[in-house]
């Protein structure tokens, strides 16, 4: 049964030059002038920068980036719609450790693509993903946008009374009609989520259908990033078969280079600040070290080719346009010896899973990332740890 577990590792590594390969979507734009191009967009820069969205005709390879400037409008086919527009930001963060106090005002004007959630005849909802907080704008008939205003911020003079304002409810309630008393008092209760606001804007729009699509394709889009690093791999190695396994290797920790790549997964909503990673990790080292049997001394040498597939879950922190994140998980392990000499009989392949732990900081596009491997296992490698650089693409 074991055998099929590095097979599945393997195949959704090498599944990720594929996805990366359809990020490249069909859509149409609509530029400043009014003209309309055919070809294809990748999106994924706009949810960490959303001033720039890449496009590529469709009978060409080499991209550009689009700015707000010089489009009005693109949809992706059975996917998104961006629009741009220029307003003021709420730049205050939601982050407890770095809130303002109260009456601190931090606004600034940017122009931007903005997402669609829902478009309304009476009211639109959009949004503006920053690291300081997820934005949601509204849009009225008049093509007008405004930023639904939910801020948190410390009571003055102090550093331990935190002040939440909810000023989206009232500028929702203002488009609801007269009369309706019983919305006028649900909106009083609406928590700055997604789902709540795509609500809310529904039920302005008099829509009393089923939203459960949009919630699903839109709402809750699930984001995959793949990456790829290098770096350092440091091994500790002890055979069990040994004699002298109790002793420690006498060169101590190998060290050498490291490839690493792999998958993040994501969501963009409730859930954003975890993320799953699968990835894959190998490198090569030598090991030799002199085994002391009762009768004589004898060197032992090898070229260790290791290959590890791992899967974890990461908890981040967001820190203005930097990360950090820290996780656990687990690591199919695949070590095979090469070139074996002076020891007959030591076992040339083993396989095994290990519980990991992991920890790293993100600036996207470039994250810096270490990885612990607990000692487990038939005893062929103590502990092993990984410090690799890469990027996301």
């Amino acid at each position: 049964m074991r055998k099929w577990i590095p097979a599945l590792f393997i195949g959704i590594a090498f599944s990720v030059p594929a996805m990366a390969q359809n990020t490249w979507k069909r859509a149409s734009v609509v530029t400043s002038a009014g003209d309309t191009l055919r070809g294809q967009v990748d999106d994924r820069k706009w949810r960490h920068h959303p001033l720039t969205i890449s496009f590529r005709m469709a009978d060409q390879k080499t991209s550009r980036e689009l700015t707000p400037a010089e489009v009005r409008r693109i949809s992706i086919e059975g996917s998104d719609t961006y629009v741009s527009g220029t307003l003021e930001l709420d730049q205050s963060p939601v982050e407890m450790r770095q809130l303002l106090e109260e009456g601190t005002e931090v606004y600034e004007t940017k122009t931007v693509f903005l997402r669609m959630l829902y478009e309304g005849k009476r009211l639109s909802l959009l949004e503006v993903p920053e690291f300081t907080k997820n934005h949601f704008v509204i849009r009225d008939s008049a093509g007008r946008l405004a930023e639904l205003v939910y801020q948190q911020l410390y009571a003055a003079g102090s550093r331990t009374n935190i002040q939440t304002i909810n000023r989206f409810r009232g500028q929702l309630q203002a488009y609801l009609r007269a009369g309706n008393t019983s919305l006028h008092s649900r909106f009083q209760q609406l928590a700055y989520t997604a789902e709540e606001l795509l609500w809310a804007v529904a039920r302005i729009n008099e829509d009393n259908g089923s939203l459960s699509g949009i919630r699903k394709n839109i709402v809750r889009k699930v984001v995959v990033s793949p990456f790829v690093a290098g770096g350092l791999g440091m091994n500790s190695t002890k055979f069990e078969s040994l004699p002298n396994r109790g002793i420690p290797p006498g060169p101590g920790a190998r060290s050498s280079f490291a490839a690493y790549g792999g998958i993040d997964v994501s969501e963009q909503q409730s859930l954003r600040n975890l993320f799953f990673r699968v990835s894959l990790l190998t490198n090569k080292y030598a090991y030799s070290e002199v085994v002391k049997l009762l009768s004589q001394d004898v060197l032992y040498r090898s070229d260790m080719n290791k290959l590890r597939v791992a899967i974890s879950a990461n908890y981040q922190k967001n820190f203005s346009k930097l990360s950090v994140y820290g996780g656990a998980g687990a690591a199919y392990q695949m070590v095979r010896h090469r070139n074996v000499s002076g020891f007959t009989g030591t076992q040339l392949s083993s396989n095994w899973l290990s519980p990991q732990v992991q920890a790293g900081l993100r600036f996207r596009p470039a994250f810096l990332h270490f990885e612990y491997h607990v000692p487990s296992g038939p005893g062929t490698e103590l502990r092993s740890m990984a410090l690799v650089a890469g990027v996301y693409f």
